[in-house]
Formats: structure tokens, sequence, C-alpha cells
């Protein structure tokens, strides 16, 4: 995220774009009469056909016909939801976040008073859930926004503006890591995006479905420059406009000690996207990077499948084989705490 450096105020501009409860439950209606219908599109207007074919060599990734339909229904169900919210005034708003969503996953990471980062990858109706989790917080806190610039940060913004939350955006770039820091060591709240990054971004890879997978590194120096707690939020449209919001368990950055800035910033990395590998796992339909997966990752070789912590349990297994490795290279026993850390969450 490198582009530009400022704090500006953003304006609801998709607002005019919104649904009403009858439009909106139409264009669900018209989605399942007409999936049949989508299979014969081509893969140019087929989101879950281009997904498909991205996955085509992606070994330890689902796919097949189920998916191209269940990707065609996530996006269009997200869509309406989002367009749909968007119409709500502020009371409406709150009624729905009551009554239509629902909340699974520990609660405590949104009452902590610490620096707070609400991660979240490009997943469902992922605007809307931040929207929740906010709500869920009981609007106890300031939000920043700090992603790139486009429609879904317009979007975004938007929603909260309906809200009636005040939303600071942070421009990307040095200044507006600067700002981001300083808010966060006001116990503010921070929202990202880690999985997608810009041009000239500090990136790093980790493994990521039999891959390795560059990443923006943003959302752990943050982190350790704050010691936030980063809470992953997953947002999936269901039928009849509602929605589930797994709010995950926190990655504590405090946890993370040691002398190497780079080794904490890529083991906080690694232990963010293994919690989205798990989710995407289960419910791979929503995510909306998998047509960009190709082109950001390599495969790991040799060619078997690889388990998300594959490598770390090579490593511990090595460094269990011989011990003066660790002693030669204290990092490694960073690496082998953060592998059983994992292993027992």
């Amino acid at each position: 995220d490198c582009s530009g450096d400022s704090r500006r105020r953003v304006a609801p501009e998709d607002a005019g774009c919104a649904m009403n409860a009858l439009t909106a439950r139409l264009a669900i209606a018209a989605l399942s009469a007409s999936l049949d219908l989508a299979g014969l599109l081509p893969a140019m207007l087929h989101p879950g056909k281009r997904v498909n074919h991205a996955l085509r060599d992606v070994r330890d990734a689902s796919r097949g016909r189920w998916l191209e339909r269940r990707v065609i229904e996530s996006r269009w169900q997200s869509f309406v939801l989002q367009r749909y919210v968007l119409g709500l005034d502020e009371s409406e708003m709150r009624l729905f976040f009551e009554e239509r969503v629902r909340y699974e996953g520990p609660t405590w990471p949104l009452d902590e008073r610490r620096p707070l980062i609400l991660a979240a990858p490009h997943y469902g109706a992922a605007g809307v859930g931040f929207l929740a989790a906010v709500h869920r917080m009981h609007r106890r806190r300031p939000i920043n926004l700090f992603i790139d610039a486009g429609i879904p940060t317009r979007q975004l913004a938007a929603l909260f503006e309906v809200a009636g939350l005040d939303l600071s955006r942070l421009m990307s770039g040095f200044a507006g890591s600067v700002e981001a820091a300083r808010a966060l060591r006001r116990n503010e709240c921070l929202i990202m995006m880690p999985d997608v990054f810009g041009q000239g971004c500090q990136t790093l890879v980790v493994p990521f479905f039999g891959r390795l997978m560059r990443v923006a590194a943003a959302t752990a120096f943050l982190a350790l420059r704050t010691g936030a707690l980063v809470v992953p939020v997953f947002a999936t449209p269901g039928a009849n406009l509602t929605l589930r919001v797994l709010v995950d368990t926190a990655i504590d950055a405090r946890r993370f000690a040691g002398d190497d800035d780079q080794q904490k910033i890529f083991m906080l990395t690694q232990a963010l996207f293994s919690r989205f590998e798990s989710v995407f796992r289960f419910a791979p339909e929503h995510w909306h990077g998998w047509e960009r997966l190709p082109g950001t990752s390599t495969p790991i070789d040799p060619a078997y499948r690889l388990d998300y912590d594959e490598p770390l349990r090579v490593l511990r297994a090595k460094c269990d084989a011989l011990p003066h490795l660790v002693q030669e290279i204290p990092e490694l026993d960073l690496i082998r705490k953060e592998h059983a850390w994992i292993r027992t969450r």
C-alpha cells in the first residue's frame, strides 16, 4: 500500500448505489434462478470459471464445477448485501447488526484497551464484516482505515459514513505508516486488508497452499512497532440478507520476542496467513484473491502435499535432531516456539 501520504476524510461516494430491501431480495432470488444459465457464460464474464482456471496448478486447493457456482453465489450475495446495508439509516443499520448478523469467535480482543488491528482478506462481504466488528466494540474507539485507494476503499468509507462513524483514512506510504503507528499508540483501531500490496511496498514470502506467496509486511510491522493485537475477521453472506462474522483468535504482537525484526515480521505474518489458509480451506469460494495467486506465488518443491505448517514442522525436527543448531542460531528457537503455538491453538 504505497500511494500517497496524508490523512483525510472520505465522503460516501457509493451511497447512491444502495438497494432497498425489496430490490435486494429480488436480486438474490434472480441469482438462484439463473445459476444454470450463468454456466454458459465465457470465463471472461464468469468469476467462478476464472477461479477454477487459476487453481489448476495449486495442488492444495479444492476446485471443480461446485466451486464455480459458489463463487458466483458468494460474490453476488456480498455485492447485494453491501448495497442493501448502504441503503439503511443509522438506526436501521444498528438493528441489522443486532438481528441479522451471527457472530462467532472470541469477543475479548475487541474489548481490550490495547492497540487493535482488524485484519481481513478480501473475503466475502469484508466491508460489512469490518463494520459489524466495530459495532461489536460498541463504538468505543476511533477507527482508521489503512488500505490502498480504489473503489472497495470508497465503498468501505461509505459504509462507515452511513453508520454515523467517524472514519479516518490513512493514505498509505511512509507518512501514512507514521500516522497509523501514532493512532495505534493512542489505542485506536486500525483496519487493514493484508492480502494485497501495491508496487514498491515491502513484501516477504510465506507458505500458503503449498506455495510461497508474496504478501505485504505492513500489518506485522505496525503490530510489532506498537504491541498491537491483530484480530482476523471473516464475513460471509448468507441467505435472506444475513451475515456470519467470525472474529478469529487474536495474534498478540508482544508474544514475538527476539532481536531480529525481520524474523519477527515473518513469524507474525506467517501466523496471520496460516489463519487465512485454514478458513479458505473450509470455504474457498469467498476469497477474491484466487485469480491473483498464480502471479504472486511459486510452487514449493518437491511436489507433494504441503500442510500450512509443514516448513516449521521440518525445521523443528531438524533442531531436535541437532541441538547445536539452536545454540549457534538462537533465532531458530523462536521459530520452534511459533510452530508449537500454532499446533496447540
